[in-house]
């Protein structure tokens, strides 16, 4: 069986460095426009803070993969510190995927599995074409 690697969509990340970008032009037009008087001129990059909303999505989806291969499924997740939860797929006994209504326009969602005799089940959030990965 080839291995297979699923990661969360990235739309959800585009999405955010669009909208962060907007604002910043949004705040940039307004200042350029207004020129308040006195306000310091390092102020204009204080809308740039907001950039590190969708680099945190981003680096986080970078480092966060399910991987299906040889009867097992592997959810690792994390970037300095690591966790990695192994299942075997013949105990696996529930997998249930759930779409928001703005979910199902951008074809995305998230993936839940059950195994038997284990206490909690795994969810991968924001998964691009649920339907067709469970």
């Amino acid at each position: 069986m080839a291995e297979l690697i699923v990661r969360p969509s990235m739309k959800k990340v585009w999405f955010a460095y669009v909208l962060c970008g907007l604002v910043f032009l949004a705040v940039c037009g307004a200042y350029g426009w207004f020129q308040p008087a006195g306000w310091p001129n390092w102020l204009i990059a204080v809308p740039l803070v907001m950039f590190l909303w969708p680099f945190a999505l981003h680096v986080g989806r970078a480092f966060t993969k399910l991987t299906v291969s040889d009867g097992t499924l592997r959810y690792q997740t994390g970037m300095l510190s690591r966790s990695t939860r192994t299942m075997d797929l013949s105990r696996l006994q529930d997998v249930r995927v759930d779409q928001s209504v703005w979910e199902r326009l951008i074809n995305t969602g998230s993936i839940s599995l059950e195994t038997a005799g284990e206490a909690g089940g795994l969810t991968m959030e924001s998964v691009d074409n649920p339907q067709g990965r469970a």
